[in-house]
C-alpha cells in the first residue's frame, strides 16, 4: 500500500470505526489515535496487533 496523508489516514480510521472494525472507543480522543494515524500514514494501513 502507498503512504497516506494525515487526512486520508484519519478518514480511513473513521471508516474502520464506523464499520465496527475497530473498538467504538477508538476515536480522536483515544490515547493511541495519533500513533495509529502516524502508522497509517507511514505504512498505508493499520497494524491491528499493535493496538488491539
Amino acid at each position: 500500500m502507498s503512504k497516506m496523508t494525515k487526512e486520508e489516514a484519519e478518514n480511513e480510521l473513521y471508516q474502520l470505526w464506523s464499520n465496527g472494525e475497530i473498538p467504538s472507543n477508538f476515536t480522536y480522543e483515544h490515547s493511541e489515535f495519533d500513533r495509529a494515524v502516524e502508522q497509517m500514514m507511514k505504512n498505508g494501513k493499520l497494524e491491528y496487533s499493535d493496538f488491539f
